[in-house]
């Protein structure tokens, strides 16, 4: 493994793992360019940095890559009308960590029974096709699939038992006293 170093601003950039990864840090120092002014010390700064850095690799070891690969799996038995998943990335894995707290008591299993038991999501319904496993990894869709907005005559449902008849019949005679 190579190590980066490099210096911007006064503040020494060290053991970092890519090129990028010097670069993302280097903006953010130049963003705290004038880090003086606002009272951090070159060395404050340093660990700044290094906390940021211990952070964000004990975010993704907290769920291990068969974790991700075990949930993927779930998702690819559970929903064969959606596209199938492969790749572990890091995106995914802190997704699953995310919408793994949204699930509250159900399993996985059952989250993408929802969505694959959905004509809209599954694009039976031929209105949408975009469904997927990143889609669905999104905390605020995984929400409303299990909040059950895409079930089956939920939102359309309502519609169609809906008689506009009856409601018009009853808002004339409501305004004519009748």
């Amino acid at each position: 493994m190579l190590t980066y170093r490099d210096e911007v601003g006064g503040v020494r950039i060290e053991g970092c793992n890519s090129e990028n990864e010097v670069e993302k840090i280097k903006s953010c120092v130049e963003r705290l360019n004038d880090y003086e002014r606002i009272g951090l010390t070159p060395g404050q700064v340093r660990t700044l940095i290094r906390k940021y850095r211990e952070l964000r690799e004990s975010e993704a070891a907290r769920t291990s890559d068969a974790d991700v690969r075990e949930v993927m799996e779930e998702y690819n038995r559970a929903c064969p009308s959606l596209p199938q998943c492969r790749t572990v990335t890091d995106r995914r894995r802190v997704a699953v960590r995310t919408v793994g707290k949204v699930l509250g008591g159900k399993s996985w299993g059952e989250f993408f029974a929802l969505a694959e038991a959905s004509d809209f999501l599954s694009g039976r319904s031929g209105r949408w096709k975009a469904c997927c496993f990143d889609w669905l990894m999104k905390p605020s869709n995984a929400v409303k699939v299990l909040e059950g907005v895409y079930a089956n005559g939920s939102a359309s449902g309502a519609a169609e038992s809906f008689d506009t008849g009856e409601f018009f019949a009853a808002a004339c005679a409501k305004s004519y006293g009748e």
